[in-house]
């Protein structure tokens, strides 16, 4: 029992095993197996099997190990008195008396070499017979050179056993005292190191391969580690150019004088820009995250509120309308709400912006309000009031037109020559030049028509007044003419013939 439980140690340690690790592997307690190994507990036939598939051995591998067989006579006393036998193994015990010629090998070195488990006396050189002919001499030497008190081996040979298998074996011989004659009798053990040889040569070429694939592991790291590197230098820079391209942005639309923002589905802000802020009058903190009706108050935010809706619905909104700002100001803006789509084509946020039009809209107000006193003036005026442009069109003809030619606005609008037709024939000269353009000549300035229509004879005293760009070219001519048939005045102030 104890040379089972040695030999269990050695394979145990030869997997690089605990105890606890073989006993899990093995499925039986700890306690167990260390009885076991120090030989203090028998192992039973399935305790050798689960022992074995967790050393991934044969059984019989476990069992090359005995307690060595003790043979009767001097033999048996011989080994008692050998310190180094009692470190053999079961498996090659052998003795050779020169003085009675007689060889006894133990059943474990018969199994060894295959022959039946039974003593036997042979001659000196019957275990010769099983040694490969290439490591005889070598065996022979070991056992004539073997002297008293001096061991001879470990020495490495190669047996031959009965049925063609080779081994490989550790051979040990030392010399003793042998009959009383002075000769000396041969003790000697072999012990079979094939399995723990095929074990450390599997081992050497786990470990080769083992080798081999750190170091082709270790290239694919370094490589993957190399690309990891590359992969983590165009992220940072990546990184850095999409900060460098977002502060320039920023940069971009902060010195636009627009106003710009972007809110998300959920009309929160998302971004302000520094004009944004500043017209408002808010903090940065005071926007981002915060909601629409927040930032711009229940007023503001339900003028906008159709145009916001109207962008989360993916189409453009363009508004003007007047903002209630918190000094109680109202300027005009010129709004849009552009919607933005993810990559999925659904609208994930706007990007609104918004100019001031204040002054645009007073300015347009103000000629609004000119142009209603203009035409309230001219609609009042018993005078005819006319302007014709540049192109030699007219512009602009006053309600007394069709009083005095009694023809509508429209058909003058349409061919300006139409208008001779009411002209007696000495007075058209004058407009006909009019009418071709030839608005420096003084006579053309001022001068009266007479107009002919159903209810009779009109007299006019005209005005002309041509109006010049920046660099002296005339762009228009505005006319009054005066109705002065009742006074029968000329425009030079005599009397009409």
């Amino acid at each position: 029992m104890k040379a089972f439980g040695q030999r269990v140690r050695f394979m145990r340690k030869l997997e690089g095993l605990t105890q606890a690790q073989l006993a899990e592997c093995a499925g039986i307690s700890l306690e167990h197996l260390n009885k076991l190994e120090r030989g203090a507990a028998a192992p039973s036939f399935k305790a050798i099997c689960a022992l074995a598939r967790a050393l991934s051995t044969e059984p019989a591998n476990l069992l090359l190990f005995f307690e060595p067989e003790r043979q009767g006579g001097e033999a048996s006393d011989e080994a008692r008195h050998s310190d180094w036998l009692k470190h053999v193994s079961d498996l090659g015990v052998w003795h050779y008396d020169p003085a009675s010629d007689k060889s006894v090998m133990s059943a474990s070195l018969n199994r060894l070499l295959g022959r039946a488990p039974r003593q036997t006396e042979q001659t000196g050189c019957v275990l010769a017979e099983f040694v490969v002919s290439e490591d005889k001499e070598r065996f022979r030497d070991a056992c004539e050179h073997s002297r008293p008190g001096a061991e001879v081996g470990p020495l490495p040979l190669r047996v031959r056993r009965a049925d063609g298998e080779a081994r490989r074996v550790i051979l040990t011989v030392a010399a003793m005292p042998g009959a009383e004659d002075g000769s000396q009798a041969v003790v000697g053990c072999m012990v079979d190191v094939t399995e723990p040889l095929h074990l450390e040569d599997a081992l050497r070429r786990t470990r080769d391969i083992l080798e081999v694939r750190v170091h082709e592991r270790t290239r694919e790291l370094d490589r993957t580690i190399a690309r990891l590197n590359e992969e983590i230098a165009e992220h940072e820079h990546t990184a850095r150019t999409l900060r460098e391209t977002d502060s320039r942005t920023r940069n971009i639309l902060d010195s636009l004088p627009l106003l710009i923002a972007t809110i998300d589905a959920d009309e929160r802000y998302l971004f302000v820009n520094r004009h944004y802020l500043h017209y408002r009058g808010n903090g940065l903190e005071d926007c981002i995250g915060r909601s629409v009706i927040e930032v711009m108050g229940p007023q503001n935010y339900a003028r906008s509120i159709p145009y916001i809706r109207k962008a989360l619905a993916g189409e453009r909104a363009i508004a003007e309308l007047p903002v209630m700002m918190p000094d109680g100001s109202a300027p005009y803006l010129y709004a849009q709400w552009l919607p933005t789509r993810d990559e999925h084509g659904e609208v994930s946020s706007i990007f609104f912006w918004a100019m001031d039009i204040s002054e645009r809209k007073f300015a347009e107000e103000a000629l609004r309000k000119t142009e209603e006193r203009f035409r309230l003036l001219v609609e009042n005026m018993r005078e005819l009031f006319w302007i014709i442009e540049a192109d030699l069109s007219i512009s602009y003809l006053s309600p007394a037109f069709e009083r005095i030619f009694e023809m509508p606005c429209a058909d003058a609008y349409e061919k300006p020559g139409r208008i001779l037709s009411r002209v007696v024939p000495e007075d058209r000269a004058i407009l006909e030049r009019l009418l071709r353009g030839e608005w420096d000549e003084p006579a053309c300035m001022r001068h009266w028509l007479r107009i002919e229509n159903g209810s009779g004879m009109h007299r006019l005293s005209v005005r002309n007044y041509p109006v010049s760009d920046e660099g002296g070219k005339f762009v228009r001519l505005v006319g009054i003419a005066e109705d002065v048939t009742d006074c029968r005045l000329l425009p030079d102030g005599q009397d009409a013939p």
